[in-house]
């Protein structure tokens, strides 16, 4: 009996078209269209005010403001992105990417690709989605971008 409970979880977890995963991707999917532009503008918002102050991920801030002496501004991108969670509460993976491969800041060569994790919260008289920062460091200055990046090999 105990091979026919096996057999039908399994036939029913490929019926729904699904595939079994423990890790901690299991639960993504891209977000549905009617808040994905709300995590888009978010992410957008915070990766602009920390290139413009540092305040946050310096590896997101370096990668924001790269180039090469010969060009103008590169193209930059948010692919792949996936979230998963509850009504109010949202953890978000996705992909920086920066036309034109390495580039530099301060004579240091920065990656072109990233890849990020963020959490939204719903709140407000509007219930819109936002990235939660945190408060200024022990030194003063702005409140903190919460989005953590690292190099994509």
């Amino acid at each position: 009996m105990a091979r026919l409970t096996s057999f039908l979880a399994f036939g029913s977890l490929l019926a729904s078209s699904c595939t079994h995963s423990t890790g901690p991707e299991a639960n993504l999917a891209p977000p549905e269209d009617n808040i994905a532009g709300q995590l888009y503008r978010n992410i957008w918002s915070d990766l602009q005010s920390n290139a413009l102050i540092g305040n946050g991920n310096e590896l997101a801030m370096r990668w924001a403001n790269a180039t090469n002496d010969r060009e103008e501004a590169r193209q930059l991108h948010i692919n792949d992105l996936l979230c998963g969670g509850g009504e109010t509460l949202l953890r978000c993976q996705f992909e920086l990417l920066r036309d034109g491969g390495v580039a530099f800041y301060l004579g240091d060569p920065v990656p072109d690709r990233l890849a990020c994790e963020a959490d939204f919260r719903r709140s407000g008289p509007e219930d819109q989605w936002s990235i939660p920062r945190l408060p200024p460091g022990p030194n003063g200055g702005h409140t903190r971008i919460t989005i953590n990046c690292r190099a994509l090999d």
